[in-house]
């Protein structure tokens, strides 16, 4: 890979706000690799785990959204 490759990648990521993939893009091409997995199982990967943050994220935004009094949970 060339050498301003990898920054210009770190750009796009941050200009597209998909920082999941922007943190996570290099272990995951490390264990696709050693895993022999094909570039779709490795985007797929990569892809599942922005979609995964950004649905707790909105979910954290609505509780606060919410402004309940206390928070609670089951136990109490």
């Amino acid at each position: 890979m060339p050498q301003n490759e990898p920054q210009l990648l770190k750009v796009n990521l941050k200009q597209l706000r998909l920082p999941v993939i922007l943190a996570e893009h290099e272990k995951l091409a490390q264990e696709a690799a050693h895993q022999n997995a094909s570039y779709q199982q490795f985007l797929l990967r990569l892809v599942e785990l922005e979609v995964a943050q950004r649905a707790a994220n909105a979910l954290q935004a609505r509780i606060k959204q919410a402004a309940f009094p206390v928070q609670k949970d089951f136990d109490s």
